[in-house]
Parts: structure tokens; C-alpha cells; sequence
């Protein structure tokens, strides 16, 4: 191939017998330790490659199929990229099925499923997101990512990436029976499109062999979030999408009463002053104290932080001027008076969009380091306070805002901690997700915390869609709780040292 033309590498395809695992009955394994038995292959799609076994390029279990890949010498947004990358899967490792890849060197792989990253328009060029084309008796179909549960990490450029979609659809594509659907093998390749949407460059072809799905075979938790520790400190953020707790309060307030936070980091509760936020909160339960920025999310408002402890909100409001005049930065931050001494803690919601080295991603990273800025100086009075900061961070650009809002803002001068919460029941860090959206699952929500003087006990991302129907009845939520808002809560236990 040309020497300009990117290449996609993917490590040496080795085949995996998964037995069926039931969900566990115990509490979840502490956060950070992977959910897996000693020496078993398994996959967390976090975006962080290290626990796949080495020269692994694929994977199999009784729930999912997994693949991770990079392009060599270049990080990219795979969903908004200009290029498109495809994973290409003969879920019946049959060449009689499927589409054989055009003038590509790849006769021998006919592919049921394509997955588009940055996928290719019919009228030519790319578009955003991704799509999953099945191609079945010589025609192609075109889905959205929720067909096959897709889910891909990290959302923003990166060296490594890796995907997972189910071997249990919910509705009918047309696929092989065997493979994907049950025990058999599957072949597949990671490819770069070019602009007639034929592969320019490809990994090496992967071959793995599975086995039986699980009965039932959706994948659902059986266990409850554990309760907070003793003497711990729960701290959530939730993005609300565009005000809904004010027309449909009712699921927000079960969540809520299921996972019992002690500080709320809230994004996007438009026309979110003071009062209409402690008049909600107060039909919740208890007394609650609020710091809020008002507003609306395009004003530059919408965020706040609601505590069960005393809150000093820090004073004014957060601009920048990058040239372009005075710009607000959706931020607040307060001093809370909790049972272990003060704590310093913000809530932001960074500007959505773009790809990497966009405006939009400037941006981010010049909102980042402000709140990084505001966070410090408000904590110089705070020696040895707890540090957290969170929210929506619209990681789909580059991971640099993350760290720039995390910056030397720990008690002892170090970067904060960034927690990594597991989506209960299930083996991604998702906390977005839209079905029917063009963007499959991702990761956008994040809590930073101190790790000089407080431990993190545990962490979870909570979804009601992912729970059996027993812990949801325990627990005082319904299925579709969830759905109340496009983001998901975000949660972790810290305990003062």
C-alpha cells in the first residue's frame, strides 16, 4: 500500500471457549480490580487495552463479541474523523454468505456484518457516528448502533481501540445462525475505507471459535449497588438532560432515593435558580443545600451542586477570553461542610462537540483549565480538603480536557484521581447513551477526585435497563427509569483518611 495510507494493526487472533457465567449474587468487585477470575481472558471496554491477554485481537464470551485495534503512527476520532473504519465480521466464518470485500485481497471473508465508524454516505463522503450494515441474500440493510448493543471506547482519539456488540439482538437482522448467534466461528478484519468504500488498508484477519450464549440471553445484574461504606461520602453527577426532572420528576426522584448520594453534580437543569432547585429537592426527603449557576445550558447555566452538607457556593461567574470576548464557562463550585471538614467541590459541563484539534476541542481544554484555575485558588484556604470535580466533559475530541481539568489539583500538588465506575450488569463504562441515535454508547461523564486524603471504596454507573427484575423491585425503580435522561448517574464512595 502507499506509504501515506494509515495502517490498522491488530494483534494475533486466538481462539476462546466461553462457558456461561451467571451474573453474580455478591457484591460488585471493588472498583479498579477487573471482573474476572484469576488468569481468565476477558474484556472492560474502557478504552484501556491492558487486560486483553497477550496477542489477543478478538474475543468471545456467552454475552458479546469483542475486537480492540489501532492505526498505526496516528490517533484519530473514529466517529468524526472524515475517514471511515470497518470492522468487517463473517459471523459464520462462510465465504458463501455475507459480502466479499471488493478488490481487497480478502476473497475468502464474506462479510454479514460491517461495522462504519465515521460511516460512508451513499452520495459519497462521510458522515458522523457509526452505522452497522448487514449484508444478506445480495442486499445490504442499514441499522443504528442499538441493534447490535455496540458500544465502542474511547470516544476520544486514541492509540487503542476497542468495540463490543451482542450475540443476542433483540430484534431479527437476518444474520447466519451460526457464529455469532451460537456456538461456531467467526472471522473478521479491521479495515480503512477509502473514498469508493473499498478497504485500503486492513489488520490482519482474526478466527476465533465460540460457544453457547446464555439462557435468557440478555446480560442483567442480579446484585443491588452496594450501600454507602461507613463513615463514606457518596458523591453523583447527572447530566438532566435540558431540565426533565421538572416534567417528569417521578423517575428521577426513585433513582435517587435508590442510590442515596449525599453531593449531586447536575448538568443542564435549565432555569435552574436556587429556589426551583430546593423546592425539588425538598419534595425528595430531607432538607437539601444548593450552589447553582441559574440559567440555561446556552447561557451558559444549568449547572449545580445539590448536598446534604452546608454549602458555600464560590462567588461570580467563570469566563474566559480566548479573543473572542468574555465567554461564560458552565461551572459552579462550593466549600461543603461535611462530617470529615470542608471539601472542595465543582461541577462542569464542557462544550459539546467537534473532533480532535476542532474549535470545539479547543474550547474544552480552555474551559478545563479555568475550572482547573477557579478549583485551586478556592482550595488554597482548604489545605487539606477533599478535592472532587465533575460532570459532562463531551470527551469526543481528544482525552486533554480530562487532564487539564484534573491538574495539580489534588491536596498534595498531585493530579486528581480519575475514578473509572463499571456499568452494573453489564462490562462497559458507558454513561451516555440514545437509542436510535446515529452515535453508539460512550463515555462522557466524569468524577475526578482526591487521592491524597480520601480512598475510593467503590464506583458504579447506574442503569435500570441492565437489572433483573428482582433488584429492581428491591431497589424501588422501574425498567425504564433510565430513560429519564440521555446520561446516566455516575457514582463513587470516598472515605476520608
Amino acid at each position: 500500500m502507499a506509504t501515506s495510507t494509515p495502517r490498522l494493526l491488530a494483534l494475533l487472533p486466538l481462539a476462546f471457549l466461553a462457558g456461561c457465567r451467571l451474573a453474580p449474587t455478591q457484591d460488585p468487585t471493588p472498583v479498579n480490580i477487573p471482573m474476572l477470575a484469576p488468569g481468565e481472558p476477558g474484556v472492560l471496554v474502557d478504552g484501556d487495552t491492558s487486560e486483553w491477554p497477550a496477542q489477543l485481537a478478538a474475543w468471545s464470551d456467552e454475552h458479546s463479541l469483542y475486537v480492540r485495534f489501532t492505526i498505526e503512527n496516528e490517533q484519530l476520532t473514529l466517529q468524526s474523523s472524515g475517514r471511515t473504519v470497518s470492522i468487517l465480521l463473517d459471523t459464520d466464518a462462510s465465504a458463501s454468505t455475507g459480502l466479499i470485500p471488493a478488490r481487497s485481497g480478502l476473497s475468502d471473508l464474506g462479510a454479514d456484518v460491517e461495522i462504519q465508524f465515521s460511516p460512508r454516505k451513499a452520495s459519497g463522503g462521510t458522515t458522523s457516528g457509526a452505522a452497522i450494515l448487514v449484508h444478506s441474500g445480495g442486499s445490504t440493510q442499514r441499522f443504528k448502533a442499538d441493534a447490535l448493543d455496540l458500544a465502542i471506547a474511547p470516544t476520544y482519539a486514541s492509540s487503542w481501540y476497542e468495540a463490543r456488540i451482542t450475540r443476542t439482538p433483540a430484534i431479527g437482522l437476518g444474520l447466519p445462525p451460526s457464529g455469532l448467534l451460537a456456538p461456531g466461528r467467526v472471522r473478521g478484519v479491521v479495515a480503512m475505507l477509502d473514498d469508493a468504500g473499498v478497504p485500503e488498508a486492513w489488520a490482519d484477519p482474526f478466527d476465533i471459535q465460540t460457544e453457547d450464549i446464555c439462557p435468557g440471553g440478555e446480560r442483567l445484574s442480579d446484585f443491588a449497588p452496594s450501600a454507602k461504606p461507613d463513615g463514606g461520602i457518596r458523591l453523583m453527577t447527572l447530566n438532566v438532560e435540558k431540565g426533565a426532572p421538572m416534567t417528569n420528576p417521578e423517575p428521577f426522584r426513585r433513582i435517587l432515593r435508590a442510590i442515596n448520594p449525599d453531593v449531586i453534580l447536575v448538568q443542564e437543569w435549565d432555569g435552574g435558580e436556587a429556589d426551583v432547585l430546593r423546592s425539588w429537592f425538598a419534595a425528595l426527603d430531607a432538607e437539601w443545600n444548593i450552589a447553582t449557576a441559574g440559567g440555561t445550558t446556552a447561557s451558559g447555566g444549568g449547572v449545580a451542586i445539590a448536598s446534604r452538607f452546608k454549602l458555600t457556593q464560590l462567588p461570580g461567574r467563570l469566563t474566559t477570553n480566548d479573543g473572542g470576548g468574555p465567554r461564560p464557562v458552565r461551572f459552579v463550585g462550593a466549600i461543603a461542610d461535611s462530617p470529615a471538614g470542608p471539601m472542595v467541590i465543582g461541577t462542569t459541563h464542557l462544550k459539546c462537540c467537534g473532533t480532535s484539534g476542532s474549535s470545539e476541542d479547543q474550547r474544552r481544554m480552555t474551559e478545563a483549565r479555568a475550572v482547573s484555575a477557579a478549583l485551586r485558588a478556592a482550595a488554597g484556604a482548604y489545605p487539606g480538603a477533599i478535592r472532587v470535580v465533575g460532570g459532562d466533559l463531551n470527551l469526543v475530541g481528544s482525552r486533554p480536557p480530562l487532564d487539564l481539568l484534573r491538574a495539580e489539583l489534588d491536596a498534595d500538588g498531585s493530579d486528581l484521581s480519575v475514578a473509572a465506575p463499571q456499568v452494573l450488569g453489564d462490562v462497559t463504562l458507558t454513561t451516555w447513551r440514545s437509542p436510535g441515535s446515529e452515535f453508539p454508547p460512550g463515555r462522557l461523564d466524569y468524577l475526578a477526585y482526591s487521592d491524597a486524603n480520601a480512598d475510593l471504596v467503590s464506583s458504579f454507573v447506574f442503569d435500570t435497563a441492565r437489572f433483573t427484575p428482582e433488584v429492581l423491585a428491591k431497589m424501588g425503580v422501574e425498567r425504564g427509569d433510565s430513560a429519564c435522561s440521555d446520561h446516566l448517574p455516575v457514582v463513587i464512595d470516598l472515605r476520608p483518611r
